[in-house]
C-alpha cells in the first residue's frame, strides 16, 4: 500500500507507477496546464505522482476533506498566549488577537480577464500575517480553521 501526494491531496494506492514529467497530478492544475479534457488519473499519461510510503499525519487526514477553490488560503492562527513572560496567567479577554497563521492548504489560483491563471502567492506552512476582521471560520476535525483570499492576506513572514 502506497500513499500518493499531489498538491497537498493524498489518496492510497497498490501499485503506483511513477512518470516523470513536469506537469501536476492534480485535476485542477492538469485541466488549467493542457487543454486536454479531464480523465481519470489512472488513464493520464503526462502525470507526476509524488509517492510516500508513510502513513497520514492527523493535519494531512483533515485536509483530504477539504480543498480551497480559486484564490482562496485556508490558515490556522497561531495559539494566543495564555501566560505572560513573568508567569502571570491572562484571562480570555485581556489576551490580544493573534494575526499570525500558519497556511495549511491553498487554491489553485484565479484567473485574469484573459483567461491566464495566477497563482496563490502564498504556499503550504509560510507563516503570514491576516487582516483584524474577516476570513470565514471552518472546523476541520474539531479543530478551528480559517479561509481567506489571497489578497486578503497582508504579507508573509521571511526567516
Amino acid at each position: 500500500m502506497w500513499w500518493i501526494r499531489c498538491c497537498g491531496i493524498f489518496w492510497k494506492a497498490e501499485n503506483p507507477v511513477p512518470i516523470s514529467t513536469p506537469q501536476c497530478a492534480c485535476a485542477l492544475h492538469f485541466t488549467w496546464s493542457t487543454d486536454i479534457p479531464l480523465q481519470s488519473v489512472s488513464q493520464q499519461e503526462n502525470l507526476q505522482l509524488h509517492v510516500v510510503s508513510r502513513p497520514l499525519t492527523h493535519l494531512e487526514m483533515a485536509f483530504r476533506k477539504f480543498l480551497p477553490l480559486f484564490d482562496r488560503v485556508l490558515v490556522e492562527r497561531f495559539t494566543p498566549e495564555t501566560v505572560t513572560k513573568g508567569g502571570i496567567m491572562l484571562p480570555e479577554k485581556a489576551q490580544s488577537k493573534v494575526l499570525q497563521a500558519t497556511v495549511v492548504a491553498v487554491g489553485p489560483g484565479s484567473r485574469n480577464v484573459k483567461g491566464n491563471l495566477l497563482p496563490v502567492s502564498v504556499t503550504v506552512g509560510e507563516s503570514v500575517l491576516l487582516p483584524e476582521y474577516g476570513g470565514t471560520k471552518i472546523s476541520l476535525d474539531d479543530k478551528d480553521y480559517f479561509l481567506f483570499r489571497d489578497g486578503d492576506i497582508l504579507g508573509k513572514y521571511v526567516e
